[in-house]
């Protein structure tokens, strides 16, 4: 950057200007219009020699140009003729300076001020920035470009000017016919090939001829071998095809927006479609994305979307032709019935959707179709297939329930496989239940070895029965009586009528039988007498297999009173609380049976109570209190 000072300076009123014999001549013409962007002609000088152009502005506001002055500004070099009026944007350019030292003088609008802006050489290229403050005025920047000096250049083609020049980053570039190579990877152009907006790097010479300065180019690379589009995005309907296929990839239709006028689309083999291209016709609502290429006068489609027109057909399924379910390819034929019948055929894909399972889809099931179809086409690719009623057959059978594979009675839902031994030398039937389905005596009994009546209906050519009704025929239990000791209370209550109780039966080896109670069960005493440490009789069954005594009487011979236990303590209180601890004591028989004991401040330890420990084998007499044994004592 150079920075230097005025060597003359002369001051004057704007007056004193007009009157003074040093004053230059008035100019003969207004300056540029403070919107234009184009340095104003400069005053016809010297055709030969260097250029000085620039920008006069004030202190801090490079940009604000002539707009800090007032009146008309105009620089001259010293010296010559060559001159120049400074633009409403600040901007000079004088050509044809000669070489040597050059002196400028701005005058104008109450200035007059000259200073020396150095020595330049012919066809140098010369650029600067005059800031005027008070009355010094100082070159802020100096750039210097000589002629047959070489540069490069990268940038975008702004534009094109005949015959053979282009502009670059505001550089104008020579393109020289034979000289000049041009270039996009190994292809090789030529200047009629390039188009505003390429980007391009450049390698050349700088020539200044006329005050003009100019790349010469020796090299162009293309960079980008079609310029940028923006993308387009149109929305409307179809209003015609006007030409091409989708076969050939070249199809162009016309689109009405809702705003605006109508839009020639054209596709190529890049286009994409969201469903298939020949479901296009007029009256379509399409969104486009593509580009408008310049000049091209449409809209090069990369994506079309749209929503194909659905068709649907009703009727009964007349024959199963290909594919399979498991394959998601099953083809089958639809018959409608109208005033004239008709046949659809009806192809399936990984998206249809089935209302039910596509098994369902047999030779008489009446079926709803929805889907796409090609104009003029008798095929419809399904997207959603509704069956709405499957031909069935009725079948009874008796056979062994051989596994549950799924499903709840809660919900009915059961699932399970019965062998059936009079079909066919022995088969497996798979059996669905649902809400619907009538069990007798109940869903529960449906257990692996129970045995079964099933009535149902096969459907289609499923190999699963739906079951109407299923009977469980339930083995007749073994009856069993005896006398016990109630050992524990396990659940229910005497109010609900399904109390549940452990009794302990004392014979050759003890062992405990887990007692359930109804509303059937004959109480020969109160049921409130049932407490642990009352001997009771109970007489009822046992099913096979089961290990519950299903009570019919139940009779209490001894009430609930003092009462031993011996066994292994478990559950520990802790014994800081001696005497007073709880703790179960597990008597082991046949089946275990648990007792809880509550120690009280009369029960005698021995050896004592903070002695006591888990895992301990102990006897404890005591009397029971509901299900509580109150020890009296115990004993390690």
């Amino acid at each position: 950057m150079r920075h230097l000072l005025a060597v003359g300076v002369v001051l004057a009123l704007a007056g004193s200007i007009a009157c003074s014999d040093t004053s230059p001549a008035a100019p003969t013409a207004p300056p540029e219009s403070a919107t234009s962007a184009v340095p104003p002609a400069p005053i016809p000088g010297a055709a030969a020699g260097a250029s000085i152009s620039g920008t006069v502005a004030a202190p801090g506001t490079l940009s604000a140009g002539y707009g800090a002055f007032t009146g008309t500004l105009l620089i001259q070099v010293v010296g010559s003729d060559v001159s120049s009026l400074v633009s409403a944007n600040g901007s000079f350019e004088l050509k044809g300076v000669p070489a040597g030292e050059v002196v400028l003088r701005i005058s104008g609008g109450g200035l007059d001020v000259t200073l020396l802006a150095g020595s330049v050489g012919s066809g140098e290229s010369v650029r600067i920035v005059i800031v005027v403050g008070g009355a010094v005025p100082v070159i802020n920047s100096d750039s210097r470009v000589n002629a047959g000096q070489k540069k490069e250049l990268e940038g975008t083609i702004q534009a094109k000017q005949p015959p053979a020049r282009l502009v670059v980053n505001n550089q104008i570039v020579e393109v020289a016919a034979g000289s000049t190579s041009i270039k996009h990877g190994s292809a090789l152009l030529t200047y009629e090939d390039l188009a505003v907006g390429q980007r391009v790097h450049v390698r050349g010479t700088i020539s200044v001829a006329a005050g003009t300065t100019a790349l010469v180019a020796d090299v162009i690379e293309v960079q980008q071998a079609s310029p940028p589009s923006a993308e387009v995005v149109v929305r409307g309907k179809i209003a015609s095809l006007a030409e091409g296929s989708c076969d050939a990839r070249n199809l162009a239709f016309t689109v009405t927006p809702s705003s605006g006028p109508v839009r020639m689309i054209r596709t190529n083999e890049a286009t994409g479609f969201s469903a298939p291209c020949a479901l296009l016709k007029v009256g379509t609502e399409v969104e486009v994305k593509g580009t408008e290429p310049a000049g091209a006068g449409a809209v090069l489609a990369a994506k079309i979307y749209f929503d194909p027109p659905t068709v649907s057909v009703s009727g009964i399924v007349a024959a199963v032709t290909a594919g399979s379910c498991g394959g998601k390819n099953l083809e089958f034929d639809v018959a409608a019935t109208g005033i004239t019948a008709a046949t659809t055929r009806v192809t399936t894909n990984a998206s249809t959707v089935f209302s039910s399972s596509c098994s369902e889809v047999v030779v008489n099931a009446r079926v709803a179709v929805e889907g796409e179809a090609l104009p003029g086409s008798n095929t419809i690719t399904a997207t959603k297939v509704t069956v709405k009623e499957v031909p069935s057959a009725p079948i009874s059978f008796v056979g062994i329930v051989s596994s549950v594979k799924s499903g709840s009675c809660g919900s009915a839902g059961v699932l399970f496989e019965a062998t059936v031994a009079a079909i066919n030398g022995g088969t497996t039937k798979r059996v669905q239940t649902d809400a619907g389905t009538v069990f007798a005596p109940s869903c529960g009994d449906v257990k692996e070895g129970a045995k079964v009546l099933v009535d149902g209906q096969t459907r289609g050519t499923s190999d699963v029965v739906f079951a109407t009704k299923v009977t469980v025929t339930l083995p007749a239990p073994a009856s069993v009586s005896f006398t016990a000791t109630v050992a524990q209370i396990a659940g229910g209550s005497c109010d609900a009528k399904d109390l549940v109780f452990n009794a302990t039966v004392v014979g050759i080896v003890a062992a405990t039988k887990r007692v359930q109670t109804s509303g059937d069960t004959l109480f020969a005493t109160p049921c409130s007498e049932v407490k642990v440490g009352a001997k009771v009789y109970v007489e009822g069954g046992i099913p096979a297999g089961g290990d519950t005594v299903f009570a019919s009487k139940v009779k209490v011979t001894q009430a609930a009173g003092p009462m031993s236990v011996a066994g292994t303590i478990s559950g520990l209180s802790s014994v800081a609380a001696c005497p007073l601890v709880t703790f179960a004591v597990t008597a082991q028989a046949v089946t275990p049976t648990s007792v809880s004991v509550q120690t009280q401040a009369s029960t005698v330890f021995s050896p004592g109570c903070s002695a006591l420990k888990n895992g301990d084998v102990v006897k404890v007499e005591g009397t029971t209190q509901g299900n509580t044994l109150v020890a009296t004592a115990v004993k390690k």
